[in-house]
């Protein structure tokens, strides 16, 4: 009698071993995902914390070097000790920042527009740095390349650095009285104007910048305040620099 072949071992997987896997493989993808997820949050979440350390810091450094300023050092030709801007504030600091060695430096906050996005109202601050080499007259000026006839190279004289890039609405606004060139049109006439009772004041407030104006430390400021507003990653933010005080 011949002998009966034996039966094939089955080489598939049972309903059991299929939905296991299923869950194995279930549960592994949704732990990766949380990790995934929890990670992004986490660099979010450090890139915001950093983006707002950078801006506090920012005007820490400028509030510390405005405090620390020197109004006995003139920052240009007319004898000016701060110059108050549409699109810069300068003066004389013993606070340097870029060149930690020197006893003084011309300090200048600048705006810039942001070659990123052109013509979408962004701008750069940029912080420029120079020198005094001499206190017997005052640094090179801020717009002007750095004379060629020093004995430094002019690296070692002037060095710039872009501290917040991209900001909405970067601006410089001054303190004082309305400026009145600025208004649209001509005067009312003569007999549009109310006659009798009192004038009412006119208030001191903050308006934008129509034209530059330089600040003196004697007699009345043209521009007693500025302040340095603008948004910077969904954070407003404003530093006032107080050039002639209230009397």
């Amino acid at each position: 009698m011949a002998a009966r072949p034996g039966r094939r071992a089955s080489s598939a997987f049972t309903l059991l071993e299929l939905l296991l896997a299923v869950t194995i493989l279930a549960a592994i993808t949704a732990f990766v995902a949380g990790l995934w997820a929890s990670a992004r949050d986490w660099t979010s979440d450090n890139a915001s914390h950093h983006r707002a350390l950078r801006l506090s810091q920012v005007l820490e450094i400028a509030r510390a070097q405005w405090g620390d300023r020197r109004t006995s050092i003139q920052v240009d030709t007319q004898g000016s000790r701060a110059i108050a801007r549409p699109d810069a504030l300068i003066f004389v600091t013993a606070t340097p920042i870029l060149f930690p060695e020197a006893p003084l430096v011309q300090a200048m906050y600048a705006i810039e527009p942001s070659g990123a996005l052109p013509g979408a109202g962004r701008a750069n601050l940029v912080y420029q740095e120079t020198r005094i080499l001499r206190f017997d007259q005052p640094p090179p000026d801020a717009q002007m390349p750095v004379p060629t006839d020093l004995s430094v190279p002019s690296d070692r004289v002037r060095r710039r650095s872009v501290l917040l890039e991209s900001v909405e609405g970067l601006r410089f606004e001054r303190f004082g009285m309305p400026d009145v060139s600025a208004a649209a049109g001509p005067p009312p006439p003569a007999d549009s104007r109310p006659t009798g009772g009192a004038r009412s004041p006119q208030r001191r407030d903050w308006f934008p910048f129509t034209s530059p104006a330089p600040a003196s430390s004697t007699g009345a400021a043209p521009v007693p305040a500025v302040r340095l507003v603008g948004r910077f990653q969904n954070q407003e933010f404003a530093c006032v620099f107080v050039i002639e005080a209230s009397r």
